[in-house]
């Protein structure tokens, strides 16, 4: 389903932004958006005589910028009565409250259960070409709870009851074949996403959302702009930019998308700043902050310009999958800024320089698949990351090519140890095949990979890591845990588990781990160390 945004799509929430009512609501917390993300209707036989709905059940997600919450719906229909074209003309009954039915209505006193279920039985079978008969209680029945089933006097009369209504996918007018099914989504597939009154395009800038102010070390502080249009049917134009304040080097994407409810495509071509871990959220709202306060840029960063196609799931939907072919230059950037609030005072500091990117061009494909197991965040949860890249470059100014392949593989698991503990486990390890350039090496370091060392501590053509947690939850407040990591990253061969290092440290998160801050020290190499770190979105 397309995303609904308030403000977007209420043409009263419009007018008021435009008079400035919500001037004083902080960027952090915009836009306000509804993703529905599943409808689900549970039908039963009615009478045995009509298929209709009994239960509807609704999931999507509220947000409100980086806040975040699940929303469910759930609908029962209690349904009175049904008439068909086969009642017409029939004599009815009132059955309502304080009515008196005519017809006489045989009250019957029964000593015990197997009486009430042999005289069941007995009319069921008057009558009828099926004898029925309470079933013995040496037969197997449902688990965990006593049934008293009446059944055929011949079991094998239980496949072909005359009492057992067809499949609700046979022989039932309103519900189409496999083929009109197939038809059905083809012709879905071309529509466009359901018109919502209000403008077709939305723009913002600064502090107008999260993802629009940046800062790190290679652009300072950065400010950035998006605009969105619906161009017709199911195309989105989509154009964004950024300017650094140190660098004063602008980034700047446009993308032309088309979603449906089968798949996304997008093409963009882009110049902009690009991590080295793209879906490590470096150069987002979090990373940001601790940079800007404490002078810990987690990121590794290089100037990307070209083209790239990307297929991922459609719109509102788990992002599953995502295949992505790219042709772009990349150039090596420097860190231009400075300053940190923490050490305004202090002369000798300076954030830590950025990874000697190659100057290069590169021409590449890669492919991400991240299926994951358990909805419920009180239940047990495991998710898979499977990552691989491959991509042949040559280095500017450079007559021969060079071929390199990359894969990875990531394990994540959160189990509930009863009451309100929490345990979390992750591990990963990935290497590199062919000659890749030194902005394609692994990198490990900080809160997202080994905390209790800085960013980037090692780095490699392979590593392996993993992490353990286990949390206390308290309901309203947040979590409080003890971790433990472990990483190493080097030549594949070159491999020691005397070359591992550890960090251990207690953290503790709000709002669902949307806010997490850890202490944590290293315990092993010549730059462990205490560190206090402040980032979004942890483990558990």
């Amino acid at each position: 389903s397309q995303q609904f945004d308030a403000i977007r799509d209420i043409p009263d929430l419009q007018e008021e932004e435009e008079q400035g009512s919500f001037k004083y609501v902080p960027g952090l917390f915009k836009p306000w958006t509804f993703d529905l993300t599943m409808i689900a209707v549970d039908y039963a036989l009615w009478d045995f005589r009509v298929w209709l709905p009994r239960t509807l059940r609704m999931e999507g997600e509220v947000a409100a910028g980086i806040l975040k919450m699940p929303v469910s719906m759930d609908v029962a229909y209690d349904i009175e009565s049904v008439t068909t074209a086969e009642d017409d003309g029939e004599e009815t009954v009132d059955l309502s409250v304080g009515a008196d039915p005519t017809g006489a209505v045989q009250e019957v006193h029964f000593g015990s259960r197997a009486e009430a279920m042999a005289f069941i039985a007995q009319l069921l079978s008057d009558g009828e070409p099926v004898a029925y008969e309470q079933m013995s209680r040496a037969e197997p029945a449902a688990r965990d709870r006593e049934s008293l089933l009446l059944v055929p006097q011949d079991r094998s009369q239980v496949a072909v009851s005359p009492h057992l209504p067809p499949p609700i996918w046979e022989e039932a007018d309103g519900f189409a074949t496999d083929d009109e099914l197939a038809e059905y989504l083809g012709t879905l597939a071309d529509l466009p996403a359901p018109p919502i009154e209000g403008l077709p395009w939305s723009a913002s800038w600064g502090w107008a959302r999260p993802d629009l102010v940046r800062y790190n070390r290679v652009e300072g502080p950065a400010l950035g702009g998006r605009v969105e249009a619906a161009i017709g049917g199911p195309w989105t134009l989509g154009a964004s930019g950024f300017l650094g304040f140190s660098s004063f080097e602008p980034s700047a994407r446009l993308d032309l998308e088309r979603s449906t409810v089968l798949r996304t495509l997008t093409f963009g071509v882009y110049r902009e700043v690009t991590a080295t871990d793209p879906r490590a959220g470096y150069l987002g709202f979090g990373n940001s902050l601790d940079a800007f306060f404490f002078g810990r840029d987690n990121g590794e960063y290089y100037r990307a310009t070209g083209a790239s196609l990307t297929w991922s799931p459609p719109t509102g939907a788990r992002e599953s999958f995502a295949l992505r072919l790219w042709a772009e230059r990349q150039d090596r950037l420097e860190t231009e800024a400075g300053f940190a609030l923490f050490h305004a005072f202090d002369d000798s500091w300076d954030f830590r320089g950025n990874v000697p990117a190659t100057d290069l061009e590169e021409a590449g494909a890669e492919l991400r698949v991240s299926p994951w197991w358990g909805g419920d965040p009180l239940g047990v949860q495991a998710g898979l990351e499977l990552f691989g890249q491959g991509a042949r470059w040559r280095a500017i100014g450079a007559d021969t090519t060079s071929d390199y392949a990359r894969t990875s593989a990531v394990l994540r698991v959160a189990v509930p140890l009863g009451g309100r503990w929490r345990a979390g486990l992750e591990a990963g390890a990935g290497t590199t095949f062919g000659d890749a350039p030194p902005q394609r090496a692994w990198f490990l370091g900080s809160a997202g990979t080994l905390r209790g060392y800085p960013p980037s501590v090692i780095s490699g053509p392979s590593f392996t890591r993993g992490r353990l947690e286990l949390a206390r939850t308290f309901d309203g407040v947040g979590s409080f845990s003890a971790f433990g990591d472990a990483g190493w990253a080097g030549a594949r061969d070159a491999f020691a588990t005397d070359d591992l290092l550890y960090g251990v440290g207690i953290g503790g998160s709000l709002l669902d781990g949307l806010i997490r801050i850890d202490l944590s020290r290293g315990l092993n190499g010549p730059n462990r160390q205490f560190r206090l770190d402040l980032y979004l979105d942890a483990i558990l």
